[in-house]
This record gives C-alpha cells, sequence and structure tokens, in this order.
C-alpha cells in the first residue's frame, strides 16, 4: 500500500513539474514575442506614412567627438535622419544603401545615423565596434539619452524619417528599400529628379 501511495506522490510530482514547465514555457514565449515586436520591424515590408506638414521636433543628440547637437542646427537643408542599433539585422541589412545614397547626396541633405544608444542592448562602444571595420563614410550620431526615439515616437528599428523645412515629409519604419528612398529624396529635392 504505502509503494503504491509513493508511486502516486511520484507520479503527481512529474505531472506537476510538466505543468509547471510548460507554464514557464508559455510565459516566455508571450513575453519574448511582445518585447521582439517592439524592437524588431517588419522588414519585408516598410511601413510608410506621409506626414506632410507635421513639424519636426527639435531634439539633442550626442556627435561622434562627445559635442551635444540638436536637430534644429542641421535645417539649413533636407534631412533624412536613420535611427539604428547595431544588433538589429534589418539596419545593418539597410546601411550599404543608405551609405552609397549619403555618399551621392550629402552636399544636398543632411544625413543623420542615429545610433538608439540605450546603454542596456545598445552601448556606443557596441556601435563603434560594428562600424570599425566597416567602410561607411556617413555621420554616426548617438541617441544617449533616447530623446529621438521619444520626440519621434520610434517604435520599430529601423526607421528612416525625412524632414524637409522643418516638417516630417515621410516616416518609413522598417528596411529602407532603394525605390522607396529614391522616392522620398525627390520629394525631398523639390518634387524633381533626385539623380
Amino acid at each position: 500500500m504505502q509503494k503504491k501511495n509513493a508511486k502516486r506522490n511520484w507520479g503527481l510530482v512529474y505531472l506537476l513539474a510538466i505543468i509547471l514547465v510548460l507554464v514557464c514555457a508559455g510565459l516566455s514565449y508571450s513575453f519574448l514575442k511582445d518585447k521582439g515586436s517592439q524592437s524588431l520591424p517588419q522588414s519585408s515590408s516598410a511601413e510608410k506614412k506621409e506626414e506632410t506638414g507635421v513639424e519636426a521636433p527639435d531634439f539633442v543628440m550626442e556627435g561622434a567627438m562627445g559635442n551635444e547637437v540638436s536637430l534644429k542646427d542641421f535645417m539649413d537643408k533636407p534631412i533624412v535622419l536613420n535611427f539604428w542599433a547595431s544588433w538589429c539585422p534589418p539596419c545593418r541589412a539597410e546601411m550599404p544603401l543608405l551609405d552609397a545614397t549619403y555618399r551621392e547626396y550629402k552636399d544636398k541633405v543632411n544625413f543623420l545615423f542615429l545610433n538608439v544608444t540605450d546603454g542596456l542592448q545598445e552601448t556606443k562602444e557596441s556601435a563603434r565596434d560594428f562600424l570599425k571595420n566597416k567602410d561607411f563614410s556617413f555621420p554616426v550620431y548617438y541617441d544617449t539619452n533616447l530623446e529621438g526615439i521619444s520626440a519621434f515616437q520610434v517604435a520599430a528599428y529601423p526607421t528612416t524619417v525625412l524632414i524637409k523645412d522643418g516638417r516630417v515629409v515621410q516616416t518609413i519604419q522598417g528596411m529602407v528599400m532603394e525605390g522607396d528612398l529614391e522616392a522620398g529624396l525627390k520629394k525631398l529635392l523639390d518634387g524633381g529628379e533626385s539623380k
């Protein structure tokens, strides 16, 4: 009789352990799924929003030399503002296109590559380490106080914001594609030819 009770108790312990593991796995999946959807965009189809006329909010960012600059310091030309992180695969994938575009249009458009430096997932060191062996020429800034992502309500990386005359023309959430970037540059450059 005692043997039967002992077997039943062990069976109950195993059953409770399995239930506990399943509940923990379900909660972990739910948490990570929600967290991931806030951090990474759907790279297969970037979301584009036309926002002509909305004033671009000003914020302070850190330059490569540690100096503070604000968005309004760059309003002398149209702006391509790109929010990125080194751990973000779509961010890394779009960088060659953005760098080539920067090289071609840097005299007509201000390009701001703003690293979302939260101090946890992304640090200035991790961003610099990522860029160290790359041949990118674009200027990098750091959103160390997260003012930029707050001002522009960035919910996914990468996000690219096109600004003209101090007003947001378009926001692209997700990896920017060449055709979208070309169309955006046409809007920034008085609707004329972008090349």
